[in-house]
């Protein structure tokens, strides 16, 4: 008397189930969102309980999810951005030298520039490719304060410290 569809009715207790992955495996559960049979091995644990692997897949997050317009806006800047980053740097440090705490401080404002430049252009977006996106761009911009300060490029150890720290700082604020 009552309007149960086929599909809807539960196994009986003796008729024996297989997972839908596995067929070789008897099993009781089912996914919580689509009733397909699945075993312990092929099963995805969520917070709503028990699912198969093609229900138990989270979307991804739009906030790591970057367009190709946006990596075509992410290269101008690291380019166009890294250039002027760059004479600033040279413009701030102090003599030839990248010695002493205030030209780690110099640094860290480079990193935080370039991560909050490059946030802007990935339109606040986050993830791995826009903290490589500002770490290239503060590459450009050691290889401009080198060129401008050294007269051409120039590895000194305590800009190589200098661009480590800046590079930390931009990938710690783009986290």
């Amino acid at each position: 008397m009552s309007d149960v569809s086929p599909t809807s009715v539960p196994p009986q207790a003796d008729e024996t189930v297989y997972c839908a992955v596995h067929p070789d495996v008897e099993t009781a559960l089912r996914c919580s969102r689509c009733e397909k049979p699945i075993c312990p091995r092929c099963l995805v644990q969520t917070p709503v309980g028990a699912r198969c692997s093609d229900c138990g897949r989270e979307p991804k997050s739009v906030a790591y999810e970057v367009r190709p317009l946006l990596f075509a806006r992410m290269t101008a800047l690291a380019v166009g951005g890294g250039i002027p980053l760059g004479l600033l740097w040279a413009f701030a440090s102090p003599g030839r030298s990248l010695i002493g705490f205030f030209s780690l401080l110099i640094a860290a404002g480079v990193g935080w520039l370039a991560a909050k430049g490059m946030e802007r252009a990935a339109e606040y977006r986050r993830g791995t490719a826009v903290r490589w996106f500002a770490v290239a761009a503060i590459l450009i911009a050691y290889v401009v304060r080198s060129v401008f300060v050294y007269d051409g490029l120039f590895l000194d150890f305590y800009g190589l410290i200098a661009l480590a720290v800046a590079s930390f700082v931009a990938i710690q604020t783009l986290k």
